[in-house]
């Protein structure tokens, strides 16, 4: 009898250790997360002050896209388009 209580107690206490080790687990994984949740803020934009403080206003359609390195470590992205107005 005294077999049975003990491997009854022993598979019990298996459980709990289960239990707490995925609770761990779980732990770990959110607090490893937390630094890759970078918050973005989107400005809102006003269309009119936009426009004017634009150097040039055009109608087209973009016909090439292209990201090189500079001089340094700046990468630029270099726009082609063709303006139909």
């Amino acid at each position: 009898m005294s077999y049975l209580f003990q491997s009854i107690s022993e598979s019990c206490f298996s459980e709990k250790k289960l239990q707490l080790f995925r609770r761990l687990l779980a732990c770990i994984f959110i607090l490893q997360c937390i630094p890759l949740a970078d918050a973005t803020t989107i400005l809102g934009m006003d269309i009119d002050q936009l426009a004017r403080d634009a150097e040039f206003i055009f109608e087209g359609e973009v016909i090439a896209i292209q990201s090189r390195q500079d001089n340094g470590d700046i990468i630029s992205t270099y726009v082609t388009f063709t303006v139909s107005e």
